[in-house]
């Protein structure tokens, strides 16, 4: 915990063109980037992020760049289930779509927990503003952030507002010392079961029925709701290994 320079940040890495895009920005911008993928029991095809990772090694260097898969199935389960019955009461069917954003807060809580442990003060991912997924919702965001800043952790969307990552991942593949094609036929981005349905459900009954303010609101309670979980999470990990988390926040730049 004693590393608070500017020099190392993690990324949320599917090794899709957003995920990429963001790593090769912060590999241009710090001296050491931490790639985090995440599975689960619906992850499909993790492994495809490896594809990406070997390219941004070529392009940046190894020492650039570690790479770690991370497991938070037992973690969004219990974000989801913890408090199921009590949620359907209150969420109905818009509880059915939630599965998505419960996994991006174990997402994040993870994330927390890892720079706090590496001493790293700076997370992103690759969120973009053409998704049509909850977490990446642009008042989601601003949740997120303030979530991150609580444990003195700056996080940022750097490829929310561009419109064609992939185009941008060529151009610069192809721009570089190694010039190299980022996207080609292969396969470098796994996937998730049950993000169709989230999709399907909010396109094709919710939006339509309720509108965009009610999405909004409900999606916000229901995030700012499972933050108290999170955060007792959190806090009971570092407080198992006797780490002072105010200590952590105090060296906040």
């Amino acid at each position: 915990m004693n590393n608070t320079k500017k020099e190392e940040i993690t990324v949320v890495f599917t090794g899709g063109k957003d995920s990429t895009l963001t790593a090769m920005l912060m590999c241009e911008q710090f001296k050491k980037v931490h790639l985090l993928t995440y599975v689960h029991s619906l992850s499909t095809h993790p492994e495809r992020a490896v594809v990406n990772v070997k390219k941004l090694q070529n392009m940046f260097g190894k020492d650039k760049l570690t790479h770690e898969f991370i497991s938070i199935d037992e973690l969004s389960k219990k974000i989801y289930t913890s408090t199921y019955l009590h949620d359907l009461r209150k969420y109905k069917t818009y509880l059915a779509g939630c599965f998505c954003l419960a996994c991006r807060q174990a997402m994040n809580t993870r994330t927390i927990i890892y720079n706090i442990e590496n001493g790293i003060k700076f997370a992103c991912d690759g969120s973009n503003r053409t998704s049509f997924g909850l977490s990446q919702m642009e008042w989601i965001i601003k949740e997120i952030k303030k979530f991150y800043k609580d444990y003195g952790i700056n996080f940022e969307t750097p490829v929310y507002s561009v419109p064609r990552c992939d185009l941008e991942l060529l151009k610069k593949g192809i721009k570089s010392e190694k010039p190299q094609i980022f996207y080609g036929n292969d396969n470098t981005q796994g996937g998730c079961h049950g993000s169709n349905f989230h999709t399907f459900y909010l396109r094709l009954y919710y939006l339509p029925r309720y509108g965009r303010e009610a999405h909004e609101k409900i999606s916000s309670d229901y995030f700012r709701e499972k933050l108290e979980f999170c955060r007792k999470y959190i806090d009971d990990y570092f407080s198992k290994k006797g780490i002072d988390l105010d200590r952590w926040r105090s060296t906040a730049t």
